[in-house]
């Protein structure tokens, strides 16, 4: 019995925990006092040129290859039992 309050006890913890941090996460942010001209400003320095977005488009390529040969990697494994000594 007393183990079953213990459960209910870090149940209850566990998912007023989880509660309170979606809560929080969701929240409408706090004004921090910027003025919007300077926010606006940073939008408008972003390059859009082809060069920028092919640069872009090549260096998702080059992570997509790294991400498939890791993959490659991970499935080369064998999971063989090992042994054991008394």
């Amino acid at each position: 019995m007393l183990k079953l309050i213990a459960w209910l006890v870090a149940i209850i913890v566990v998912v007023g925990g989880v509660w309170y941090f979606w809560s929080r996460g969701s929240a409408s942010p706090v004004s921090t006092g910027t003025s919007s001209s300077q926010t606006q400003g940073t939008s408008q320095n972003a390059d859009t040129s082809d060069a920028a977005l092919q640069q872009d488009s090549a260096s998702i390529d080059t992570q997509l290859q790294g991400a498939s040969a890791d993959s490659d990697s991970a499935a080369s494994f064998s999971d063989t039992p090992v042994q054991q000594t008394e």
